[in-house]
């Protein structure tokens, strides 16, 4: 089962790194991900994707079941609001299986 409510909140320009684990639902035991492909999307309200990360671009496995998903000022110079994100793994076996859910709020800056 996949992690609910991974609520975040940052402010747009800023950078970010998301420090993450995927573990078995069963045994919760973290699992391995030597030959998946993970993709992390950032989705508006109106079901727009706004921001896409990769394991070719922007998400880094760091050990067993985990790994780090890293967001420059580049990619949230232009948003604000709260936005939908979750993260997808297709792991070496080709089972697609749902990491985490929830929201991103990325605030404005005054000046």
């Amino acid at each position: 089962m996949a992690l609910l409510d991974q609520n975040h909140v940052m402010y747009a320009g800023e950078s970010k790194v998301f420090t993450c684990t995927h573990r078995d639902e069963d045994t919760d035991a973290l699992i391995s991900l030597a030959g998946a492909t993970g993709t992390w999307t950032l989705v508006d309200d109106l079901g727009a994707v706004v921001l896409t990360k990769t394991t070719a671009s922007g998400i880094t496995v760091t050990g067993t079941g985990t790994y780090t998903i890293t967001l420059t000022p580049a990619n949230t110079s232009s948003l604000k609001g709260r936005y939908s994100h979750q993260m997808v793994w297709v792991l070496a076996d080709t089972s697609d299986q749902l990491a985490f859910t929830g929201y991103l709020q990325i605030k404005g800056r005054i000046a």
